[in-house]
Protein backbone atom coordinates (compact mmCIF):
# COMPACT_ATOMS: atom_id res chain seq x y z
CA UNK A 1 0.00 0.00 0.00
CA UNK A 2 1.24 3.60 -0.79
CA UNK A 3 1.43 5.90 2.07
CA UNK A 4 2.63 9.02 0.13
CA UNK A 5 0.33 11.80 1.17
CA UNK A 6 -0.53 13.88 -1.51
CA UNK A 7 -2.72 17.72 -1.60
CA UNK A 8 -4.87 19.54 -3.31
CA UNK A 9 -4.23 23.56 -2.39
CA UNK A 10 -6.17 26.54 -3.31
CA UNK A 11 -5.46 30.47 -2.76
CA UNK A 12 -8.45 32.87 -1.64
CA UNK A 13 -8.59 35.68 -0.44
CA UNK A 14 -11.53 38.04 0.95
CA UNK A 15 -10.59 42.19 1.31
CA UNK A 16 -8.64 44.17 -0.56
CA UNK A 17 -4.94 42.20 -0.72
CA UNK A 18 -6.13 39.31 1.64
CA UNK A 19 -5.28 35.73 0.16
CA UNK A 20 -5.00 32.10 2.40
CA UNK A 21 -4.02 29.26 1.49
CA UNK A 22 -5.99 26.10 1.68
CA UNK A 23 -4.53 22.63 1.80
CA UNK A 24 -6.64 19.50 1.38
CA UNK A 25 -4.72 16.11 2.51
CA UNK A 26 -5.31 12.52 1.45
CA UNK A 27 -3.43 9.12 0.52
CA UNK A 28 -5.10 7.76 -2.62
CA UNK A 29 -4.51 6.85 -6.10
CA UNK A 30 -7.02 8.25 -8.04
CA UNK A 31 -6.87 11.79 -9.35
CA UNK A 32 -9.02 14.62 -10.57
CA UNK A 33 -6.69 17.50 -12.61
CA UNK A 34 -3.53 15.73 -11.29
CA UNK A 35 -4.73 16.26 -7.44
CA UNK A 36 -5.91 13.16 -5.59
CA UNK A 37 -9.81 13.22 -5.99
CA UNK A 38 -9.58 12.85 -2.10
CA UNK A 39 -7.63 15.56 -1.52
CA UNK A 40 -9.94 17.79 -3.49
CA UNK A 41 -12.59 16.39 -1.48
CA UNK A 42 -10.71 17.68 2.00
CA UNK A 43 -10.02 20.74 0.21
CA UNK A 44 -13.68 21.80 0.32
CA UNK A 45 -13.81 21.23 4.19
CA UNK A 46 -11.05 23.75 4.65
CA UNK A 47 -11.26 27.64 5.76
CA UNK A 48 -9.91 30.60 7.91
CA UNK A 49 -9.94 28.35 11.16
CA UNK A 50 -9.05 24.68 9.48
CA UNK A 51 -6.86 25.77 6.57
CA UNK A 52 -5.57 22.24 6.77
CA UNK A 53 -7.78 19.33 6.19
CA UNK A 54 -6.80 15.57 6.03
CA UNK A 55 -9.27 13.74 4.79
CA UNK A 56 -9.01 10.71 6.84
CA UNK A 57 -9.98 12.81 9.93
CA UNK A 58 -13.14 13.69 7.78
CA UNK A 59 -15.44 10.91 9.03
CA UNK A 60 -18.79 10.93 8.02
CA UNK A 61 -18.25 14.76 6.65
CA UNK A 62 -16.43 13.15 3.80
CA UNK A 63 -19.88 11.59 2.41
CA UNK A 64 -21.00 15.20 1.79
CA UNK A 65 -17.95 16.17 -0.23
CA UNK A 66 -19.86 13.08 -2.49
CA UNK A 67 -23.60 15.00 -3.19
CA UNK A 68 -23.34 16.20 -6.55
CA UNK A 69 -23.47 20.26 -7.07
CA UNK A 70 -27.21 18.94 -8.83
CA UNK A 71 -28.13 17.46 -5.89
CA UNK A 72 -27.69 19.87 -3.60
CA UNK A 73 -28.66 22.81 -5.69
CA UNK A 74 -32.34 22.39 -5.41
CA UNK A 75 -32.00 21.97 -1.28
CA UNK A 76 -33.38 24.87 0.12
CA UNK A 77 -31.01 24.63 3.29
CA UNK A 78 -28.11 24.82 0.93
CA UNK A 79 -29.48 27.58 -1.27
CA UNK A 80 -29.52 29.73 2.29
CA UNK A 81 -25.82 28.66 2.90
CA UNK A 82 -24.82 29.92 -0.90
CA UNK A 83 -27.36 33.23 -0.22
CA UNK A 84 -25.34 33.64 3.49
CA UNK A 85 -21.63 32.88 1.85
CA UNK A 86 -22.71 36.25 -0.84
CA UNK A 87 -21.92 38.16 2.32
CA UNK A 88 -17.98 38.32 2.73
CA UNK A 89 -18.94 38.51 6.57
CA UNK A 90 -21.42 36.10 6.52
CA UNK A 91 -19.48 32.43 7.03
CA UNK A 92 -16.87 33.73 9.02
CA UNK A 93 -19.24 35.19 11.93
CA UNK A 94 -21.54 32.19 11.81
CA UNK A 95 -18.52 29.70 12.28
CA UNK A 96 -17.18 31.97 15.06
CA UNK A 97 -20.45 32.28 16.62
CA UNK A 98 -20.76 28.30 15.98
CA UNK A 99 -17.20 27.51 17.20
CA UNK A 100 -17.89 30.34 20.56
CA UNK A 101 -21.68 29.31 21.51
CA UNK A 102 -21.88 33.33 22.04
CA UNK A 103 -22.27 36.58 20.66
CA UNK A 104 -19.34 37.96 23.07
CA UNK A 105 -17.04 35.65 22.53
CA UNK A 106 -17.62 35.85 18.98
CA UNK A 107 -17.25 39.40 18.94
CA UNK A 108 -14.01 38.76 20.49
CA UNK A 109 -12.93 36.34 18.02
CA UNK A 110 -14.10 38.89 15.16
CA UNK A 111 -12.56 41.96 17.10
CA UNK A 112 -16.33 43.34 16.96
CA UNK A 113 -18.56 45.15 19.33
CA UNK A 114 -20.89 42.13 20.18
CA UNK A 115 -23.81 44.23 19.01
CA UNK A 116 -22.68 44.33 15.27
CA UNK A 117 -21.95 40.62 15.88
CA UNK A 118 -25.72 39.47 16.77
CA UNK A 119 -27.18 41.76 13.88
CA UNK A 120 -24.65 39.84 11.53
CA UNK A 121 -26.37 36.64 13.43
CA UNK A 122 -29.83 38.22 13.32
CA UNK A 123 -29.65 38.37 9.52
CA UNK A 124 -27.65 35.34 8.84
CA UNK A 125 -30.60 33.74 10.93
CA UNK A 126 -33.38 35.21 8.78
CA UNK A 127 -31.03 34.64 5.35
CA UNK A 128 -31.70 30.62 6.55
CA UNK A 129 -34.82 31.10 7.73
CA UNK A 130 -33.72 29.31 11.46
CA UNK A 131 -33.89 31.39 14.51
CA UNK A 132 -30.12 31.14 15.46
CA UNK A 133 -30.13 33.43 19.04
CA UNK A 134 -31.99 31.33 21.08
CA UNK A 135 -30.88 28.11 22.56
CA UNK A 136 -32.63 24.79 20.72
Amino acid sequence: MNDDVHGGHARCGSGAGASRFLIGLATCFATQDGIPAVACAALRFTGPREPVIRYADLGALALLAEVSQDASRDNVDVAGIARMADSPEGPETLDAYGVTGSLRRAADLLHLHHSGVARRIEQIGKTLDVELSEPT
